[in-house]
């Protein structure tokens, strides 16, 4: 049993956003399959599965995109039952372009037992990314 095992799914998710914001994985808050769900139109668009998919799709993140993270005030997140919904808006620039969008996002994590089991990743706007990812 996890350490976070007593915390409600948002309470979860906010502790392993915490984590990210200063790039660290927060791997004891993951699930050893969790599964990431982000867009296949995006470079790192596809399925991850574990703690080492999760990585994978960090690094072709960071070489993607700079990524402005937003505060916890600048997010909200929404709790039903064991999954908790964060709305929120992406700001980055491309690495490749250097052209910045910004557009919502909401993100969808299922959490038992204090751990995240699955992350699944909705932007707004998809095509505005890929158009700023090309030149």
């Amino acid at each position: 049993m996890s350490d976070s095992a007593g915390l409600s799914p948002s309470e979860v998710v906010r502790r392993w956003l915490e984590f990210r914001r200063r790039d660290q994985e927060g791997g004891h808050l993951l699930a050893p399959g969790v599964v990431i769900e982000e867009p296949e139109s995006l470079p790192y668009g596809g399925r991850f599965v574990g703690p080492e998919g999760l990585a994978t799709m960090h690094e072709i993140m960071r070489a993607t995109w700079r990524i402005d993270f937003p505060s916890a005030g600048e997010m909200d997140i929404l709790e039903c039952g064991a999954t908790a919904v964060l709305r929120g808006h992406l700001r980055a620039e491309s690495v490749r372009t250097g052209r910045r969008v910004e557009t919502p996002v909401a993100e969808f994590y299922e959490v038992r037992d204090g751990l995240i089991y699955s992350i699944r990743v909705h932007y707004m706007d998809t095509a505005l990314m890929v158009a700023a990812l090309t030149e």
